[in-house]
């Protein structure tokens, strides 16, 4: 018996260092993770269940029932992890929106720290839409609008119990109307976050407080459009119609792709298109605080 607990820690150490290797490899999908992170309570099914085997059989019996538990576990949660439902077991799901009656303009402030999904459409007289998928017990995400400034703010709550004992992670998709222009700040810290925005009339784009993973595809600017993305993340990813820009990354990356140009393990850098400073539809664009992979089109 002694000998198998021997291996249980070196054991759990190789377990999460080949998922953080595939995490950063890329081969493990961010949903598959954190399903897989959703059933640490078998964890303690399985110390339950040593605890009883170890008081009523011989102690062989006991460490080799107990490893096959632990194999049975280990193989379902793998299972579960791959081929799971995107939204986890234990979630519900709320539902918002507002009218547009006469606002010009909007301001989206999201602080939400699941996947973020930002797309734009035809809503007409709605200002915007958010769906919202959280864990069993959580609060609604709170949802207001102050008509005088044109800001909607969007906030994930938290109940009296630590976040990771919900079942399910928080995802929310927010749909805005196109016939108005927007500025968004987004913050929070989300896991993924997605911008769909090709169609949008963009005044400003401030992600902060970190992501994951940023995917944002952008419409054609008109005048100036600063972009700011801070606190780190792992891949950033932003593609647009032919414009002019400026691109400066501070913090450090492992590499950046400018349209067809690659610069490897740059600490600080700072490019721009031949006619940015002639240009009147542009965009400004920093990245700080570092990411892995930093990827940048237009074209």
């Amino acid at each position: 018996m002694n000998r198998y607990r021997g291996y249980l820690l070196p054991a759990v150490l190789i377990v999460v260092g080949v998922l953080f290797l595939l995490d950063n490899l890329g081969w493990l999908s961010s949903d598959a993770l954190l399903r897989l992170a959703s059933l640490w309570p078998l964890l303690l099914v399985i110390a339950g269940v040593q605890v009883i085997l170890n008081h009523t059989v011989d102690r062989r019996t006991a460490a080799t029932a107990g490893m096959a538990v632990a194999i049975v576990a280990l193989l379902g949660a793998v299972a579960y992890a791959a081929l799971g439902p995107s939204q986890l077991v234990g979630s519900q799901s709320a539902h918002a929106s507002e009218s547009l009656n006469g606002l010009t303009s909007g301001t989206l402030s999201l602080e939400f720290g699941g996947t973020v999904r930002i797309t734009e459409s035809a809503l007409g007289n709605t200002l915007f839409r958010a769906d919202a998928d959280y864990p069993t017990g959580e609060p609604a995400p709170e949802v207001s609008l102050d008509r005088d400034s044109g800001t909607v703010r969007i906030q994930e709550s938290h109940g009296p119990f630590i976040p990771f004992f919900g079942a399910a992670r928080s995802q929310i998709t927010v749909t805005l109307n196109d016939r108005i222009p927007w500025a968004l700040d987004l913050t929070g810290g989300s896991a993924d976050v997605r911008l769909d925005i090709a169609e949008l009339r963009l005044i400003r784009l401030d992600l902060s407080g970190g992501a994951r993973n940023v995917d944002a595809a952008l419409p054609a600017p008109s005048g100036t459009i600063p972009i700011e993305i801070s606190g780190g993340a792992r891949d950033i990813s932003i593609h647009g119609p032919k414009t002019a820009w400026r691109i400066q990354v501070s913090g450090g990356a492992r590499a950046t792709r400018i349209g067809g140009n690659s610069f490897a393990g740059s600490q600080d850098l700072s490019q721009q298109s031949s006619d940015y400073d002639q240009a009147v539809n542009r965009y400004a664009i920093q990245v700080l605080g570092g990411a892995r992979d930093v990827s940048f089109s237009f074209q």
